[in-house]
């Protein structure tokens, strides 16, 4: 089994454990202040002029509207598909919260992208990533088998495109596992991914984050069991 996807990001991201000092690395702090706020919802700002702006202005203020649609990973024709946690999916109409889902909603209200259809669920638990050493993350077959499909009345017709979009992405596990779910009904679906941001190896300066900064479209890769991103 192999696939293959484009995953464009916004912010290269350091985790706070690893910026040696936060005075020094002004940048790097608030590329993971940034982070956590989009995990927690938080999708605004407030600026020095007591104004309330978008993160997603920010960028594109400094960054320019062109990089933000990343080679096509988003944009006003592109419907997004917000990546479910790692927690079971609620029955029914409960309501909790879904950092993917709010995303995804900010981002079509930003004019990047068509709209949201939440097609894939979680249908058992699995262990978060983020909680677990590396040799004890769940593969992307382990997500696949753990999510389900979603598609609402009969006669779902899939969109043209699609991006499958989450907050932060580090190997690239769960993205990966939705696409093969997705690839085992609609193999010929145009696929993409998003991630806010981005983790990066070896970064904890400013200097080192200022060269892997900024929008950029990677690719997330696997074949025969080895995962790449890249």
């Amino acid at each position: 089994m192999s696939e293959r996807i484009p995953c464009g990001s916004f912010l290269a991201f350091v985790p706070k454990s690893r910026i040696k000092d936060r005075k020094l690395n002004p940048r790097c702090f608030q590329s993971a202040s940034i982070t956590y706020g989009v995990k927690e919802g938080r999708l605004h700002y407030r600026s020095e002029d007591r104004r309330t702006y978008s993160y997603v202005q920010l960028i594109r203020s400094k960054y320019g509207a062109e990089a933000m649609l990343l080679e096509g990973c988003l944009g006003p024709d592109v419907t997004l598909v917000p990546i479910p946690r790692s927690a079971k999916s609620p029955d029914g109409n409960k309501e909790v919260f879904w950092p993917a889902l709010k995303l995804c909603n900010h981002l079509v209200s930003e004019g990047l992208g068509k709209d949201v259809r939440q097609l894939v669920k979680r249908a058992v638990k699995i262990k978060k990533s983020a909680f677990c050493s590396p040799d004890e993350r769940p593969d992307p077959d382990a997500h696949a088998k753990s999510m389900t499909l979603d598609l609402g009345a009969v006669g779902f017709i899939p969109p043209e495109r699609i991006t499958l979009v989450d907050d932060v992405v580090t190997r690239g596990s769960t993205l990966i596992g939705a696409t093969i779910l997705l690839r085992q009904s609609y193999p010929d679906l145009d696929i993409s991914s998003f991630a806010w941001s981005r983790t990066t190896s070896g970064i904890s300066t400013d200097a080192e984050l200022l060269e892997a900064s900024g929008p950029k479209v990677e690719t997330i890769e696997y074949v025969d069991g080895e995962l790449r991103r890249f």
